[in-house]
């Protein structure tokens, strides 16, 4: 698995937000408010742990993303969109 860390992920976020909201998802999800990307990011918890626990065994203390995969990446990053 390649190396990606949180900051890659911020950037990642940042440069999205910088473009237009018709070519950009998170534009979209920024531009409908904080409201908005709290409940994205409340839906890809529970998707989160979800995937986790269909996976394997859990820790709440650490993030595994070969058992929460997408569903995790996601969750990340609409908490970073949140904090916007």
């Amino acid at each position: 698995m390649p190396r990606f860390t949180i900051h890659d992920l911020a950037a990642t976020i940042d440069a999205r937000a910088a473009s237009g909201g018709e070519a950009s998802y998170t534009r979209k999800l920024l531009d409908k408010g904080s409201e908005h990307c709290a409940k994205k990011l409340g839906e890809e918890a529970v998707e989160t742990v979800i995937a986790a626990v269909e996976n394997g065994p859990l820790c709440a203390t650490q993030f595994h993303p070969e058992k929460s995969g997408d569903a995790g990446a996601a969750l990340l990053a609409n908490w970073l969109e949140m904090l916007r």
